[in-house]
């Protein structure tokens, strides 16, 4: 079984994900998948996440895109450089501004929301707040540490941006496998 036929599996792509907030009571519900759940997910994510591991996107598209020129096929490579461009744009940016991104080019307005995220008026990006999540609570305990707890000072802080963050990967996880399918097929055509 794959990284990504495991990722489709798993209870965090396949559990709601929801976080209601009562403004006038100051409380909230949260519905997400249990704490063994997410770490069991972000072991089999970080595997297609960072760039260095050995089944991530970026080792992935480098071994797709020296083939595609090896073998001169430039119509693969301008499909592989559109899925970089996007994974890109999806670490860069997070739903809601993508979202707000589309309407604006559309000519539509969207409201006065500048695509800020529903947690903190603090700019960060998926990438961002995916690294801070996984080295410095759910992997390991490292340097990001801080900044999570800066984030975190009351539980629905803790809430709105555990939220934001399995959003971001929920995203991510959807593009890896789409991509992994295109790769497994594009590898299967080609077993140079």
């Amino acid at each position: 079984m794959s990284v990504t036929e495991r990722l489709v599996a798993s209870t965090m792509m396949n559990d709601e994900i929801k976080l209601s907030i009562n403004i006038l009571s100051d409380t909230f519900d949260k519905q997400a998948p249990p704490d063994d759940a997410t770490a069991g997910f972000f072991a089999w994510f970080r595997q297609i996440h960072k760039p260095n591991e050995e089944a991530s996107f970026d080792c992935v598209m480098n071994l797709l895109s020296n083939r595609a020129h090896e073998s001169g096929a430039d119509h693969a490579a301008d499909i592989l450089s559109t899925w970089k461009r996007a994974h890109k744009l999806l670490q860069a940016k997070h739903q809601r501004a993508l979202m707000q991104d589309i309407l604006r080019q559309r000519g539509i307005d969207g409201g006065e929301s500048d695509g800020r995220r529903i947690s903190s008026p603090v700019a960060i990006t998926p990438r961002e707040l995916l690294d801070t999540y996984l080295y410095g609570d759910t992997l390991h305990w490292g340097k990001p540490r801080g900044r999570l707890a800066e984030m975190q000072t009351t539980a629905l802080e803790a809430a709105k941006w555990e939220f934001e963050m399995l959003q971001d990967a929920s995203m991510l996880a959807h593009f890896y496998v789409g991509f992994a399918d295109i790769a497994r097929v594009a590898l299967a055509a080609d077993p140079a």
